[in-house]
């Protein structure tokens, strides 16, 4: 039987988890659009192309990453900011 838990122990793979694994070898790569609309908010949306090519968990640790990356920037920006001030 295909898909089954003696298939994957076996060593061989259905062929639906070798396509899955031939794409995230790859990686889900966001397009700066789409990374644009990953910086928007902490919750996925539903309606994005994104949504539905990755899985949850990717999503998630790609939602993850930017908001990380938006508030790194801040700090970042902040820290400029004060070390102006103490310059002047």
């Amino acid at each position: 039987m295909v898909g089954s838990l003696s298939d994957t122990t076996r060593g061989t793979r259905p062929p639906s988890l070798d396509s899955r694994r031939s794409e995230s070898s790859r990686g889900p790569t966001p397009t700066a659009g789409e990374w644009s609309e990953l910086r928007c908010s902490k919750l996925p949306d539903v309606h994005a192309p994104l949504t539905s090519r990755v899985a949850l968990d990717t999503l998630y640790s790609l939602l993850a990453d930017a908001d990380f990356a938006k508030e790194q920037e801040l700090l970042d920006a902040e820290i400029v900011t004060r070390r102006h001030a103490v310059a002047a």
